[in-house]
């Protein structure tokens, strides 16, 4: 009978023991269930700069700053510039003052038939970037067109009319910069290659430049510039990271690889990329130009102020001097 006695106690025990677990095991199968769409969410927005961007001219001071950079990041100033349709000349004047033959010709050629212009500058301010970068808007603008409320159509034209960003750019890690954040409802692109025409249109698009540096032994950081488009409906996309399936969500991308810019910096010096013409035609036409007013473009110009050997690029011994606030 005791031995009877024991065994029921014992099978109570383990049954008491299992309705335990119960909760423990559901709950470690829902994490396992949930923990791929966490990681789903966490890659289906990616970062594009500028973000939190600030005006570049404030008080008549220069937009260049010193940018203490980590041990292997190169320290990098980004400037979105807004060229008013009214300022379209100095535009024109920072390419001639540029040096767009640091670049093959074949790929010079390429860019321009999609609508694209690249040059290099100096590390002393030029006096049509020195303009560009401090120009102001209007403090009384008309628009023409307001709502029901009385509120602009579209506030874009108040706004700064160049902004910086500090970056701190990991060896070839990927950053995207996009001159415009607003998405086009469709975007009808014509490609240029070798003379090779090819067209498709892509819905919902965002035109982007995805940018990689890397420091280099001699001093110099390589630069490498990818025009892109994220468009069309959220997929879910499996790769393989480390070994394992890493879920993500995201845009399909399109990559304009035959544009790809490679340039090799000094600190001090400047990286521009822009629209080639009042009306470019081509990918540069949607990303670095909008229809407002008459016509509104935007420039990149990305400026490397110090690199992992060097630490520290004080800017002042490089030509600051020269900057004016008009």
């Amino acid at each position: 009978m005791r031995e009877q006695q024991d065994n029921r106690n014992i099978t109570r025990r383990t049954v008491m023991n299992g309705r335990r677990c119960v909760p423990v095991v559901f709950l470690i199968a829902v994490l396992l269930i949930a923990l791929p769409f966490f990681a789903i969410g966490c890659g289906a927005v990616p970062t594009f700069w500028p973000k939190n961007a600030v005006p570049a001219s404030q008080g008549g001071r220069s937009p260049l700053r010193d940018i203490r950079s980590n041990a292997n990041a190169a320290g990098v100033e980004l400037f979105i510039i807004r060229v008013p349709y009214a300022e379209r000349a100095a535009l024109q004047s920072l390419w001639r003052e540029a040096d767009d033959l640091a670049f093959p010709v074949l790929l010079r050629r390429d860019l321009l038939d999609n609508g694209i212009r690249v040059a290099v500058l100096g590390v002393n301010m030029s006096p049509a970037l020195s303009k560009l970068l401090g120009l102001k808007s209007p403090e009384n603008v008309e628009l023409a067109s307001l709502d029901p409320s009385g509120i602009a159509v579209d506030q874009r034209i108040t706004e700064p009319l160049s902004r910086r960003q500090s970056i701190q750019l990991q060896p070839g890690m990927r950053s995207l910069i996009a001159p415009y954040m607003d998405r086009l409802p469709e975007i009808p692109i014509f490609e240029s290659d070798r003379g090779r025409i090819s067209g498709r249109s892509y819905r919902d698009a965002l035109g982007y430049l995805a940018v990689t540096a890397t420091p280099l032994n001699d001093g110099h950081v390589h630069f490498q510039l990818i025009p892109e488009l994220e468009f069309g409906d959220v997929q879910t996309q499996l790769p393989i990271i480390g070994g394992a399936i890493v879920p993500t969500a995201r845009k399909p991308t399109k990559a304009f690889e035959n544009l790809t810019v490679s340039a090799r910096l000094l600190p001090g010096q400047w990286l521009l990329i822009g629209p080639a013409s009042e009306l470019p035609t081509g990918i540069g036409r949607y990303f670095f130009t909008r229809a407002i007013g008459d016509t509104e473009q935007k420039l990149v110009a990305i400026r490397l102020a110090s690199t992992p050997k060097d630490g520290v690029f004080n800017g002042n011994d490089h030509g600051n001097e020269s900057w004016t606030d008009p």
